[in-house]
């Protein structure tokens, strides 16, 4: 039997564009070092990646947005499997939601692009924490090595162990992250017990057997603070440093660049982060903070990610932390 023209096309283009399609997941495995334990896992995987990849165009194509999705390390994963690593595990934990902030909370005369406050020459270059979600464990480490050339004045960079928290912090439980009490059980950890530097305690990438404190010099966390949960306290502790807080992640997992609104944060799902810049009207016309997270640099913004500070984004939903002290002993 001889198919119809039409029918030949159609079935050539779709053989065309599942091998392109398949050309570029395998490019993208090559890019991220992703290997799979069967052939069966494979074809899975290729599945999600190419609904992920109609997810990011849908979206990309939509004007009405104010931020882009881009492709990453996790476009093998569904947004389920996503949460289940990188965010809490306490569905419970979701706080009332205050309208004490309004839509445009601040204003300037001039319309103009203005950056408040930015710390980002005292903090290193996001880190990359893998497939392990202890997010209050980095989150822990990198305000500390931020606060540790604040303190200090010095002109060179430390980094502390995360792995270290991973290791040794009771009450927490490894790579996982159950609720914002991980991150107070890490700070009291940094500061009865103490921080060594990374290279003296090397990341894994997994929960191992606490090996105590190592190296010539440990750094304890001598001072935190939970402040009030608005914008205005927020503003007023960002003068000082850069400070610690629990964001719902939902929608985060194909951030690119642009400022994030929060459309899919509707769950009680969240994960530590650092915000270190505060900056009101962009070129959108938007006012922001700057969060860096602790994905790697081929997430996001080189790790970054600007997230609006529109009132319905519940940006003020969980424990905020500020007043960092370090010290060497």
């Amino acid at each position: 039997m001889i198919l119809p023209t039409s029918i030949l096309s159609v079935l050539l283009g779709s053989i065309i564009t599942s091998q392109t399609m398949l050309n570029q997941f395998q490019e993208w495995k090559t890019e991220f070092n992703k290997n799979y334990q069967s052939k069966y896992e494979e074809i899975y995987r290729f599945q999600i990646y190419i609904a992920n990849l109609e997810i990011i165009q849908t979206h990309n194509s939509n004007n009405n947005y104010s931020y882009t999705l881009g492709e990453n390390q996790f476009m093998d994963l569904t947004n389920d499997e996503f949460l289940e690593i990188y965010a809490s595990k306490d569905a419970q934990e979701q706080t009332p939601f205050s309208n004490k902030n309004s839509d445009i909370i601040l204003t300037h005369k001039t319309g103009k692009k203005v950056v408040l406050y930015d710390w980002s020459d005292y903090c290193m270059s996001p880190k990359d924490q893998g497939n392990c979600g202890a997010g209050w464990a980095f989150a822990t480490a990198e305000i500390m090595e931020c606060y540790f050339i604040i303190d200090s004045g010095q002109a060179y960079f430390k980094k502390f162990s995360q792995q270290q928290l991973i290791d040794c912090v009771d009450g927490n439980y490894g790579c996982e992250t159950r609720s914002m009490n991980d991150i107070i059980n890490a700070f009291e950890y940094a500061n009865e017990d103490h921080i060594s530097e990374l290279d003296y305690y090397p990341q894994t990438g997994r929960q191992d057997a606490c090996k105590g404190i190592r190296g010539q010099h440990t750094y304890a966390l001598t001072q935190f603070e939970t402040i009030q949960r608005d914008i205005y306290t927020l503003i007023d502790s960002l003068s000082n440093g850069p400070v610690v807080a629990g964001f719902d992640i939902s929608g985060w997992q194909f951030y690119k660049d642009g400022i994030y609104d929060c459309f899919l944060d509707k769950k009680p799902n969240h994960h530590a982060i650092i915000i270190k810049v505060l900056a009101l009207h962009d070129e959108q016309d938007k006012d922001y903070i700057e969060i860096q997270n602790s994905w790697g640099q081929n997430w996001g913004r080189k790790g970054l990610i600007k997230y609006s500070l529109k009132y319905d984004c519940n940006a003020f939903d969980r424990p905020i932390y500020r007043s960092f002290k370090i010290q060497v002993h």
